[in-house]
C-alpha cells in the first residue's frame, strides 16, 4: 500500500460530531452567556454559535467549569499584565487548554507561565473513522 502525504489546511479537514443535546438549560445557558460577556466573544463571533458548540459536548456542565476556569484565568492575567492585548490572551488561553505549544508572540513568558498555571488542559480528541 502506498500512502500519499497530503498538506491541507485545518479548516479543510471535513469534521463529523455528534450531537448529544437539542438544548441546554436556562442555568446553562446563563452560565455561558457570563463566559461569553468576559470572553466568549473572542472566540466565536456570536453567542448562539458559541453556545450551540456545547450541544456537542457529552457532559456539558463539565465543559462549562472548564471554560468557567479558563475565562477565570483570561481576566486574571489581563488585570496583571495590563499592557496585554486581550486577543492576544485569548489565543493562548486556548492553545495552551489544547495542548499546543505555538502561542502568540505578543505574550510575554510571564503571562504565559501564569497561564499554564490556571488554564485547565484538555487536549484536542481526535477519532479515526473506520
Amino acid at each position: 500500500m502506498n500512502a500519499k502525504l497530503v498538506e491541507m489546511l485545518l479548516s479543510e479537514v471535513p469534521v463529523r460530531r455528534y450531537r448529544y443535546h437539542n438544548s441546554l438549560t436556562p442555568e446553562q445557558t446563563k452560565q455561558l452567556r457570563s463566559i461569553y460577556t468576559d470572553f466568549g466573544q473572542l472566540v466565536d463571533p456570536t453567542f448562539e454559535q458559541f453556545e450551540r458548540e456545547f450541544l456537542f459536548e457529552k457532559n456539558v456542565d463539565a465543559e462549562i467549569r472548564l471554560w468557567t476556569q479558563m475565562a477565570k484565568a483570561f481576566r486574571e492575567c489581563l488585570r496583571r499584565y495590563r499592557r496585554l492585548r486581550p486577543d492576544d490572551v485569548a489565543t493562548a488561553v486556548i492553545a495552551i487548554s489544547l495542548g499546543i505549544c505555538l502561542l502568540p508572540p505578543g505574550v510575554p513568558m510571564k503571562a504565559i507561565r501564569f497561564l499554564r498555571k490556571h488554564v485547565p488542559f484538555k487536549p484536542l480528541e481526535v477519532r479515526q473513522s473506520i
